[in-house]
């Protein structure tokens, strides 16, 4: 069994009118996997996974969205039915955001 931790994104800065889309992972061979997300400041905005087959065309996950608010950190914990190859993380600021994103994925495969 492989584990192995990759930094996706380090503090980049969440400034107003900015997206940042993480590096993409490929999947292939893993089982499981999860993202971490830290970000710091006033963040505002939209942070939510997307996968490919082919990896040039990203579709969202469904249920993965999250509005962040304040100064914090989330998980997603995908440990089951990875079917897809290749996933990224995208952040979508909104007015008066300021903070940076660290992004962190843990996979875990054969």
């Amino acid at each position: 069994m492989r584990i192995k931790t990759n930094k996706l994104v380090d503090a980049v800065s969440m400034a107003h009118a900015v997206t940042i889309t993480s590096d993409a992972i490929n999947l292939e061979s893993m089982i499981g996997y999860a993202i971490q997300t830290i970000y710091t400041g006033t963040p505002a905005g939209t942070i939510k996974i997307q996968a490919s087959i082919d990896g040039v065309t990203y579709s969202d996950i469904a249920s993965t969205s999250q509005v962040i608010a304040a100064a914090g950190s989330y998980i997603w914990n995908m440990q089951e039915g990875i079917f897809y190859r290749y996933a990224k993380v995208v952040f979508t600021s909104a007015a008066g955001s300021a903070g940076a994103l660290t992004v962190w994925m843990n996979v875990k495969g054969l």
